[in-house]
């Protein structure tokens, strides 16, 4: 009888030997020293810090070059600056909740969940509160409920998810049919670009951007076209939903 041979491919011995990807980048310890000159936060380039850091909830896994929990917003301007100078890639993390390794990279890692956690204020008149990116969800949530109000999309990660991973993944749930996606619930962006440049965005008519790229598209393209963002937000303005009787009875 035939052996059935194996679905595995085992890879040549040269092909194990080489180094993982972020292996290459060399000034590691140079950028290290550099983050702990600028950086107030907690700097983590040890082995174990990396190992952590290296997956989210998928099956994918990438060795982070080095990470970084900032206390202040400040200290993400510092870690940006920092990275450009040494080229080394940058790459924000929420909760670590995503399915597809949108948390994994050979990268300088940015951890907001930590420290940058607060809601900055809530006003329930206008329904709208100002967050730092790593709040946790049901956190904003909780606050928002005792004016009888909610954030509407919510994922099924709510209780570990962070509206700065919300805000990449343009987060919904099962609410979201009524409140809109996350898209639809933001109303302003402190974002912060690879280059340096600090902005606030917020909500653009299509009349407004057709004006913004007629005036130069080579100039604008990068603060316009939000794909092409290096660094995610930095705070974040949240507008919410009545939280009713009705509306739970109409999705059950």
């Amino acid at each position: 009888m035939q052996k059935a041979s194996s679905p595995f491919v085992v890879l040549p011995q040269e092909v194990m030997d080489l180094p993982h990807p972020h292996e290459f980048f060399s000034d590691a310890r140079r950028l290290e020293e550099r983050l702990r000159q600028v950086v107030q936060g907690e700097i983590r380039f040890d082995e174990a810090s990396r190992a952590l850091y290296a997956t989210d909830a998928s099956n994918y896994r990438q060795v982070p070059i080095g990470l970084v929990v900032p206390r202040t917003i400040d200290d993400v301007i510092a870690t940006v600056a920092a990275c450009r100078e040494f080229g080394a890639p940058v790459l924000s993390r929420g909760g670590g909740t995503s399915l597809a390794g949108q948390c994994c990279n050979v990268a300088v890692v940015l951890d907001f969940s930590k420290y940058l956690r607060n809601v900055t204020w809530l006003d329930p008149s206008r329904r709208l509160a100002h967050v730092e990116p790593g709040i946790v969800l049901d956190a904003l949530r909780n606050e928002a409920e005792k004016h009888e109000l909610t954030f509407a999309p919510d994922p099924a990660t709510h209780s570990r998810c962070t509206l700065g991973g919300m805000i990449g993944n343009n987060s919904c749930g099962v609410h979201a049919l009524m409140g809109g996606k996350t898209v639809d619930n933001i109303e302003e962006l402190d974002i912060l670009l690879y280059d340096g440049t600090r902005m606030t965005v917020g909500r653009t008519s299509e009349e407004e951007l057709a004006a913004f790229c007629a005036i130069d598209t080579r100039n604008l393209s990068a603060s316009v076209i939000p794909t092409s963002l290096a660094v995610s937000q930095a705070t974040t303005s949240i507008s919410f939903y009545p939280r009713t009787d009705s509306m739970w009875r109409v999705l059950s």
